[in-house]
């Protein structure tokens, strides 16, 4: 430990800050008594978690809940959730275990509002949701939704039917697959079929890198995409195709080759 970090640390340990400056800077003042609980050596003393959470200063950030409505009600209505909740029960079961394995790539900072907003269907903070906390937060944000229209957009989201939605299912179903199905996206997953780097997949070898990495997957359901075809092969750019279309398999004009 060099001589200034011990000196530091010693004056951590003592409490001694800059009090004078702290008074001068420009801050609020819930803000600087915040700071000066923290700063508070013994820790018997020293402010909580959850006092913190409580602050003044920690409070004048927090939305109303009028407010909290008003931006969610935003967010679902510019980024079309619920019409993607609809499109998405229409895709083949391939289709969706691939967009729940892209979902899983996605950063933090892409979609921070829809992680807000899975917290808030979350009432009960398990990590997961229910259908009738879906319901809860339709009612919640004035969503007409009819009962059939309901279980349907359920289906559509437990779509491993475990009877519940975990962060990375609801983020597969919430944003449109365009947001999911970049170049760069799809070329990491077409990649991680052809672990032999023969630049075409097969039915085959779908299923097995499926199976060997426990993603839930019927053979049926991938042969399905090849419309019959047996074991021919796709290029990048016709798994492309595949995953651009809504509908389950390919149109009669896809071309493949041996």
């Amino acid at each position: 430990m060099s001589l200034l970090s011990s000196d530091l640390f010693s004056k951590i340990k003592a409490g001694d800050f800059n009090r004078k400056l702290l008074d001068e800077t420009q801050m609020s003042t819930e803000g600087k008594d915040l700071i000066r609980a923290l700063l508070i050596p013994e820790e018997k003393l020293r402010i909580c978690v959850e006092d913190i959470i409580n602050s003044a200063w920690v409070k004048k950030f927090e939305l109303s809940e009028e407010q909290n409505v008003k931006q969610m009600m935003k967010f679902f209505e510019t980024n079309n959730i619920v019409e993607n909740f609809r499109k998405f029960e229409k895709y083949s079961n391939f289709k969706k275990e691939i967009l729940f394995s892209i979902a899983k790539l996605c950063q933090d900072d892409e979609v921070r509002q829809l992680k807000k907003i899975f917290m808030e269907f979350d009432k009960d903070n398990s990590g997961s949701i229910d259908k009738d906390e879906v319901k809860g937060i339709f009612d919640k944000l004035g969503i007409q939704s009819s009962e059939a229209e309901l279980v349907m957009i359920w289906s559509s989201l437990d779509f491993h039917r475990d009877g519940t939605v975990n962060y990375t299912e609801f983020l597969a179903a919430s944003l449109s697959s365009s947001f999911f199905l970049t170049e760069e996206k799809l070329k990491f997953i077409f990649k991680f079929f052809d672990e032999k780097n023969n630049d075409y997949i097969t039915p085959l070898v779908i299923v097995n890198v499926m199976k060997q990495n426990e993603i839930p997957i019927d053979q049926s359901d991938v042969l399905a995409i090849f419309e019959g075809n047996g074991e021919k092969k796709i290029d990048f750019e016709m798994f492309t195709k595949i995953m651009n279309e809504d509908k389950k398999g390919l149109s009669s004009k896809s071309t493949f080759y041996n």
